[in-house]
């Protein structure tokens, strides 16, 4: 019982971790950009949430076979499934990422996403699309190193993942005219305002543009 309980107890905390970070993330939109920005947030959550969910299960599904084969002592078996799991889980994300930012504008509105959150929605769930992949590689790392046994590294990466998210959220906006407007039209409101770093990514880019910030992403990043 015990030792069922010392390695369970990292898996909650990080689930905690993940909904805690997740309400900072809504605090932030809300109080902090606008509640128009969190309507939109909020309108592209379920896209996200189901394609998340569906990777996630991928990736614990196959830890499973990893466990069994590390249960048995059969090492080059564990290899190879953690081989699999690689290569099949992006394969997966590449299909189903790919597919979904293809169709986005016509998904968007099959959901009836209202137009005047249209634009700031669609610039967010392409950003955390494109992020999908980085998630998808901790889930990866994290069931093998949980089908091994190990529960408490995955939960360290996961709580350095939280603050850092928590903090970058402050500096740094990804999108277009629209979510950059929202932004500073939100900032405006406070006595002392942030500084804030923009990444172009939307489907219309002038703002920054006119700044002199790069279109290529790791150049806007790296500036």
């Amino acid at each position: 019982m015990a030792l069922i309980l010392t390695f369970a107890f990292p898996i909650f905390a990080g689930r905690l971790f993940q909904m805690i970070y997740s309400l900072v993330d809504t605090k932030i939109v809300g109080s902090v950009i606008g509640s128009s920005a969190l309507a939109a947030v909020g309108s592209v959550s379920i896209l996200y949430n189901l394609i998340n969910g569906f990777l996630s299960g991928l990736t614990l599904g196959f830890s499973v076979v990893c466990a069994q084969s590390c249960g048995r002592g059969d090492l080059e078996r564990v290899r190879k499934n953690v081989a699999g799991t690689v290569v099949l889980g992006f394969l997966s994300a590449f299909l189903i990422v790919g597919v979904t930012v293809v169709l986005l504008k016509p998904i968007l509105g099959w959901m009836q996403v209202p137009p005047e959150q249209f634009e700031m929605a669609y610039d967010y769930i392409l950003v955390l699309l494109c992020g999908m992949f980085a998630t998808l590689a901790y889930n990866i790392c994290a069931d093998v190193l949980r089908a091994i046994g190990d529960s408490v590294t995955p939960l360290f990466f996961l709580i350095i993942a939280s603050v850092l998210n928590v903090i970058l959220d402050y500096f740094f906006v990804s999108g277009g005219d629209g979510t950059i407007n929202e932004v500073v039209n939100g900032f405006g409101e406070n006595e002392n305002p942030p500084i804030l770093g923009i990444i172009p990514s939307g489907t219309v880019n002038d703002v920054a543009h006119s700044l002199g910030i790069s279109k290529n992403l790791k150049k806007a990043v790296r500036n």
